[in-house]
């Protein structure tokens, strides 16, 4: 298990080819970009894992900078 995850590891993953996003060892939520904590229960037990890159798209922002 990693201490902290860090968007590095997150972005060479991604070049490399590889999706991995964390995954909380308490409640099995998968989390990308990484955190330090599950959004799901509050657990910081994570640990990196392989994903297949599908998923659901349940939000998103547009940020204007001026």
């Amino acid at each position: 298990m990693s201490d902290k995850p860090t968007i590095d590891e997150y972005l060479k993953n991604i070049q490399k080819g590889t999706f991995r996003a964390y995954c909380c060892v308490d409640c099995g939520m998968i989390i990308a970009p990484p955190s330090g904590s599950c959004y799901g229960c509050g657990s910081s037990s994570m640990d990196w894992a392989d994903v297949s890159g599908k998923g659901k798209l349940v939000s998103f922002t547009v940020i204007h900078i001026a």
